[in-house]
């Protein structure tokens, strides 16, 4: 038997680790089965998210549709209807797709569960600096304030 890049007693874990992390795609946003792997630190485990997302209830709210293969196309499943239905999906979310069925992932792949967090922290950081380089301003100016009045007094 083949591994998938979990252990059999981590599936039910694996599984709802791979529903939580493919809730927060983003609509007009896809992500590869391999990655949501990466990102769940089994980076051998692409097939094993695709068997997860298999295993999904009808009705799911988990958007299943939003994770393709690496090359940026609808994976085959034991179904061919599914196919159609996947891309109808992701076309009504904004997600287009080339003459050859596919995405462009850079275009249309979303960067991950943190990336909102990193563009954040950037964006503090940028505030923090420019608020540094203002204080470093003001502080010579307030300097040269308190020496002018020291030298009114003398």
């Amino acid at each position: 038997m083949r591994s998938t890049g979990a252990n059999r007693e981590d599936v039910p874990n694996f599984y709802a680790a791979v529903y939580r992390l493919v809730a927060q795609i983003p609509a007009g946003k896809v992500t590869t089965y391999g990655q949501i792997a990466r990102w769940l630190g089994h980076p051998s485990a692409a097939r094993a998210v695709g068997y997860a997302l298999h295993a999904l209830p009808t009705g799911s709210d988990i958007p299943w549709q939003r994770v393709i293969n690496a090359a940026g196309r609808v994976s085959s499943r034991c179904d061919r209807h599914y196919e159609g239905i996947q891309r109808a999906l992701l076309e009504a979310e904004g997600v287009r797709f080339d003459s050859c069925g596919s995405v462009d992932l850079q275009r249309f792949g979303w960067r991950g569960p943190l990336a909102g967090e990193h563009d954040q922290r950037r964006e503090t950081h940028q505030h923090q600096d420019t608020h540094q380089q203002e204080d470093n301003r003001h502080v010579p100016a307030q300097g040269a304030h308190i020496q002018a009045s020291r030298h009114h007094r003398t």
